[in-house]
C-alpha cells in the first residue's frame, strides 16, 4: 500500500493505466461563492491577471466545502463578508479548464488537472452589496470588488463565462 494521498490530489486511474494522454490526472476540490442581490453579483478583480471573477479557491486537505467557501469569502473580500448567511442554493460542476500558465506548469509535472467545483449562491441585502466596493481594502490576491450585472465586467475569467453561459439559474436571478 502506498503513501496517503489527500482526496484533492488523488490520481484517477482505470485498469491501472494513467488516464488522459499518458498524463497523471489530478482532481482538485474547489469552491465558488456567488453573492448576489437580484440580477447584480459581487465580482472580484484578480491582482495577477486583472480579470474579474467570482470568489473562488481550493479546498484544503481536511476542510469541508462549506468551510472553504467561508474562508475564501473572508479572504477575498478582506473580511467584509464573513459567512454564508443568505445561502440560497448549492450547485456543482467539473471542469478541465486551466489558465495557460497553469497548463504549462501541469505539463512540466506530467499532470492533467480536473477541478470539481461546489458553487454557493448567497443572497445579500442590496444595501450591503452596494457598500462593499467602497469599503474594500485591496489584499494580496484581490485588487478590487465590483457589483453589477455579470456581463458589464471585463475582462472576465473564462471559467466564469463558461459557468454563467451553461447555468440556467444565472438567467433567472
Amino acid at each position: 500500500m502506498g503513501a496517503y494521498v489527500p482526496p484533492h490530489k488523488r490520481t484517477v486511474r482505470r485498469s491501472n493505466h494513467i488516464t488522459h494522454n499518458n498524463k497523471r490526472v489530478v482532481v482538485r476540490r474547489k469552491v465558488m461563492v456567488i453573492p448576489y442581490a437580484g440580477r447584480r453579483v459581487l465580482m472580484v478583480r484578480d491582482r495577477g491577471t486583472g480579470e474579474w471573477g467570482f470568489v473562488s479557491g481550493g479546498v484544503k486537505r481536511h476542510e469541508k466545502h462549506v468551510e472553504a467557501a467561508v474562508r475564501e469569502l473572508r479572504e477575498e473580500t478582506s473580511d467584509l463578508l464573513r459567512d454564508l448567511r443568505g445561502l440560497q442554493k448549492e450547485t456543482a460542476f467539473d471542469t478541465w479548464y486551466r489558465t495557460k500558465a497553469h497548463r504549462a506548469n501541469d505539463d512540466r509535472k506530467g499532470e492533467r488537472v480536473r477541478s470539481e467545483y461546489r458553487v454557493f449562491w448567497v443572497r445579500v441585502d442590496p444595501a450591503v452589496l452596494d457598500r462593499l466596493p467602497k469599503a474594500f481594502a485591496p489584499n494580496e490576491e484581490i485588487v478590487e470588488l465590483g457589483v453589477g450585472e455579470y456581463h458589464r465586467f471585463a475582462p472576465r475569467w473564462a471559467l466564469c463565462d463558461s459557468f454563467v453561459d451553461s447555468v440556467a439559474d444565472f438567467r433567472t436571478l
